[in-house]
């Protein structure tokens, strides 16, 4: 009855190689930027920033405030690490855009959910979609509404949000693990997308 689609990773592309090549040009070790994110867990300024609690703005000086505390010394400045994956997540994978058109001709909803930032101006990198955002029935950001992946209750929002009840009718994609497990524990079915990602789609056209 619907697909949920993960933004970056899964319809746009992942960031992860542009975050590893700001780690570099920083000067400090491959995944210890949000390495040290994960250490401080949901009261770190990078999970508060993916529930909306700060802006983007708010945000940065707090993240580099928590990195210098963690040892972590960066040769650039930590405002070109965000630009810099905002700008890596384009251009937008139009096989995923296939997928979701021929879904919603068989009459399959799609949604979209998505951890992201907003800035002071209230916008979300979501905006940057422009006509695209059409494409579901429904958005779910987590600087909007609060909650992020991989918290069980975002994955029941969007079900509620589709109006849907079981959620054994749902398959969720994204690229990452723990919100697979996420999605799992409400029921959903998942479908993990690598870096080769027309695998996912295949997987996709299976169920």
């Amino acid at each position: 009855k619907a697909v949920i689609f993960d933004l970056g990773g899964v319809l746009l592309q992942s960031p992860f190689h542009e975050i590893e090549a700001f780690e570099r040009d920083a000067g400090v070790p491959v995944g210890s930027i949000f390495g040290n994110a994960a250490k401080l867990g949901e009261s770190g300024a990078y999970f508060r920033l993916e529930r909306g609690e700060v802006t983007l703005e708010q945000f940065l000086p707090l993240f580099q405030q928590e990195l210098e505390s963690g040892g972590i010394h960066l040769q650039r400045d930590v405002s070109e690490l965000f630009v810099r994956i905002e700008r890596a997540l384009f251009p937008v994978r139009q096989d995923m855009i296939q997928v979701i058109r021929s879904l919603k001709a068989e009459g399959i909803k799609t949604a979209a959910l998505t951890n992201n930032w907003k800035r002071d101006n209230g916008d979300t990198f979501t905006h940057a979609l422009g006509d695209l955002q059409n494409l579901f029935d429904v958005i779910v950001e987590s600087a909007l509404v609060g909650i992020r992946k991989p918290d069980a209750m975002i994955f029941q929002l969007a079900l509620e949000r589709l109006k849907l009840k079981d959620s054994g009718e749902v398959v969720f994609l994204d690229d990452m693990g723990p919100n697979l497990k996420g999605a799992s524990t409400v029921g959903m079915k998942t479908i993990k997308v690598e870096v080769e990602y027309m695998q996912a789609i295949r997987e996709l056209e299976i169920l």
